[in-house]
């Protein structure tokens, strides 16, 4: 999934989120909570956070224009424009267990080991290319990023989007 840009809100300013957060400061503010219950029910808001943001964010059009994700791709399959196809294979290799994006993050919906590119994308993204998805993209695996790109771009202008 993913965001134009311009998008209403970021996924941390969503008004349930907010209310977690300030649900969070008033639990620690509660002396009538013992502090293991009290470190018990924070940690559940932040994982109930972290899920609801994996399940409602996407990766923003501007990442998949970006220099970032076109030097992403293009190092992790050694191709100067890949496939989707190509890159799946580089990034969640078959039988490789061990090399695949996203293996060593835990899944912020099931709590195990590994996640999806959107969650494994890193810390300092998030806020920059990551926001509540308003938009589904199908992409073949066969077409190339820079046909991709092209399109997306060509998108954004008709839809006077910067």
């Amino acid at each position: 999934m993913l965001w134009k840009i311009g998008a209403p809100k970021d996924i941390d300013e969503h008004p349930e989120l907010a209310k977690l957060r300030d649900d969070l400061a008033k639990l620690f503010k509660d002396v009538d909570t013992d502090d293991d219950q009290a470190h018990r029910a924070a940690r559940q808001l932040v994982t109930d956070v972290r899920m609801k943001q994996s399940r409602e964010a996407g990766i923003s059009v501007k990442y998949l224009l970006s220099q970032e994700f076109w030097d992403f791709a293009t190092k992790a399959t050694v191709n100067p424009d890949p496939t989707f196809q190509d890159l799946g294979k580089s990034i969640w290799p078959r039988g490789q267990g061990d090399k695949w994006h996203g293996r060593d993050r835990v899944c912020p919906r099931d709590e195990k080991l590994g996640c999806s590119l959107l969650d494994a994308l890193p810390v300092d993204l998030p806020s920059k290319f990551r926001q509540e998805a308003t938009h589904f993209l199908s992409w073949v695996w066969r077409y190339k990023i820079s046909a991709v790109r092209g399109a997306l771009e060509c998108w954004m202008q008709e839809d006077e989007l910067d």
